[in-house]
């Protein structure tokens, strides 16, 4: 399983970068797509170190409200592993970017 976590960790930066990229361009409703799918990856890479993998997006949204308790542990093993820090901090800072300017 750690090994298809890290796999959606990977996929959920890929997401970052591509929003990040259509901010810069001025694509919003595109970066906003892209940081929903980011988050989406990042939660299914967390449930999959709890050993869960639901199917639909609903059923990730469940799943976290479900093992919300269990999830302290399974994000510090994700901080530790490839890149994650830098990851959660782009991913942070790109998610404020949106806020601020989202009435443009």
């Amino acid at each position: 399983m750690y090994k298809y976590a890290i796999k959606h960790l990977n996929k959920a930066e890929r997401f970052i970068r591509a929003g990040e990229y259509d901010y810069d361009g001025k694509f919003y409703d595109a970066a906003i797509g892209h940081a929903y799918y980011a988050m989406y990856h990042a939660a299914r890479a967390l449930l999959l170190l709890l050993e869960r993998s639901p199917k639909t997006h609903s059923g990730v949204i469940n799943s976290l409200w479900e093992n919300k308790n269990k999830l302290k542990n399974a994000i510090m093993a994700l901080i530790s592993s490839l890149r994650a820090k830098t990851s959660r901090k782009r991913l942070s800072s790109f998610l404020n970017r949106l806020w601020r300017n989202r009435r443009r």
